[in-house]
C-alpha cells in the first residue's frame, strides 16, 4: 500500500464464534502495527465474539450483527445506516458463506473493501476478492486480506489478554478447592455431536489418569454439558471438578492458562489453549484439520487424528462416528497411534514433577 496515512477508520466483520474470532486476532495486531493512527471497529454476531475482541487491545467499538432469525429488513437497514455513517476507509469482511455480509459490504460506502471471492457479486463489488482456499489454516487465510494490501512480515500469534480480575477469580477457585499447581484440564463436549468422543471413553480416560497420576482433573464446558461431565467423572469424583457453565470466557481462559496439560476435542477452547500456549492433546475427528488444527508452537500442540475416508464432513450427527471411534484411550494415554501429529512426543507432560 502506497499511502498508509489514508487509512484512518477500519471495519472488521466476522460473524462466527470463539475459535473463528481468535483467528482474526493476528490481523488486528498487524493492522495496528501498519496503521497505528487508525481506529479499528468490529461487527460480530455473537456475545462470545464480542468477548474475544474485548480481550485484545486495538478495537475501539464492537457492534453486534442481528442473528439470521428473526432479523428483518428494519434491523439490516439500521445496521447499514451505522456503517455508512462511519465512512470507513477500509472494510475487511471475513465471511465466506454469508451473502448478507457481501451485500452489506458492497453498500457500506467504504473506500476499500476486501472479502472472499464467492461469486460474481463479490468479484464485482470488492476492491480485492481473496481466493477462498479452504485447504489452508484459517490464520493464513485471514492474513491473505493483508497480503491483498501488500502488507507483509506478519505477527502470527493468537491473542487473548486475561484481566487481573479474572486471574484473581481463578486464584480464589484454586484456594477454595485446595488445588495444587499441577492440574490437568479436560474439555469433552461440543454442541456439534459429530465432534464428540464417546462418554465411556472419556470416563475410562478419567479413571486411568486419576489412578495413575493422582492429579486433580478440572472439566470445562457449557452449562448444557454439566450432566454429561457428571457421568464421565462419576467414578472419580474425589479428584475431579466440574466447572461446566460456571465461568465467564475470561475466567475459562485464566483456568486453561494454569493447566499443566489440556485434553480437548476440536473446540473453541482448543483455540483458546493455543492462544495461551497451554500444552494440549486434541482429539480431532470430522472437522477440516488443515484449516482448524491448533495454531502456534508445534511442540506444545498435539493432534490425534485418524483418517477414515469421509473427512471433512459437515454433519451435525453421525450414525457411525468412525473418525472419533477410531481414537482409543490408549492413543491418548500412551501417545502412540497412527495419527497425524502436530508437535513432538511429550510424554513428560504427564509427570506431576514436570
Amino acid at each position: 500500500m502506497k499511502n498508509k496515512t489514508e487509512i484512518k477508520k477500519i471495519l472488521i466483520i466476522r460473524t462466527d464464534y470463539l475459535g473463528d474470532m481468535l483467528t482474526i486476532t493476528p490481523v488486528i495486531t498487524n493492522l495496528k502495527r501498519n496503521f497505528p493512527k487508525a481506529e479499528i471497529k468490529a461487527l460480530v454476531n455473537s456475545l462470545i465474539g464480542q468477548e474475544v475482541l474485548k480481550h485484545q487491545q486495538g478495537v475501539s467499538e464492537i457492534y453486534r450483527f442481528p442473528p439470521k432469525k428473526p432479523a428483518g429488513l428494519k434491523e439490516i437497514w439500521r445496521l447499514l445506516q451505522w456503517i455508512r455513517k462511519e465512512r470507513f476507509d477500509l472494510l475487511l469482511a471475513f465471511a465466506s458463506r454469508d451473502d448478507r455480509i457481501t451485500i452489506l459490504s458492497l453498500l457500506s460506502g467504504a473506500r476499500q473493501k476486501i472479502g472472499y471471492d464467492i461469486g460474481l457479486l463479490s468479484r464485482w463489488g470488492y476492491s480485492y476478492a481473496v481466493t477462498n482456499d479452504r485447504t489452508r489454516h484459517e490464520v493464513e487465510r485471514n492474513l491473505d486480506f493483508l497480503r491483498a494490501l501488500d502488507l507483509g512480515s506478519f505477527d502470527r500469534e493468537l491473542i487473548f489478554e486475561i484481566t487481573e480480575a479474572e486471574k484473581e477469580s481463578v486464584e480464589k477457585l484454586w484456594e477454595e478447592h485446595k488445588l495444587p499447581e499441577t492440574v490437568i484440564g479436560i474439555h469433552p463436549c461440543s454442541k456439534r455431536a459429530v465432534k464428540n468422543w464417546q462418554l465411556e471413553r472419556f470416563q475410562a480416560l478419567t479413571n486411568k489418569l486419576v489412578e495413575r497420576y493422582q492429579i486433580p482433573l478440572l472439566f470445562t464446558g457449557a452449562k448444557n454439558d454439566y450432566e454429561n461431565i457428571e457421568i464421565i467423572r462419576s467414578k472419580a469424583k474425589q479428584m475431579t471438578f466440574n466447572l461446566a457453565g460456571k465461568t465467564t470466557l475470561g475466567e475459562l481462559a485464566a483456568i486453561i492458562q494454569r493447566f499443566k496439560l489440556f485434553i480437548t476435542i476440536d473446540s473453541g477452547p482448543m483455540h483458546l489453549a493455543a492462544a495461551l500456549k497451554t500444552p494440549q492433546v486434541v482429539l480431532f475427528g470430522a472437522g477440516e484439520i488443515n484449516k482448524w488444527y491448533p495454531w502456534g508452537e508445534e511442540e506444545i500442540n498435539r493432534v490425534i487424528y485418524k483418517e477414515v475416508g469421509c473427512q471433512p464432513c459437515s454433519l451435525l450427527e453421525c450414525e457411525t462416528m468412525k473418525c472419533m471411534q477410531s481414537i482409543t484411550v490408549g492413543d491418548v494415554l500412551e501417545e502412540r497411534s497412527e495419527e497425524r501429529r502436530v508437535g513432538k512426543e511429550c510424554r513428560s507432560r504427564w509427570s506431576p514433577d514436570h
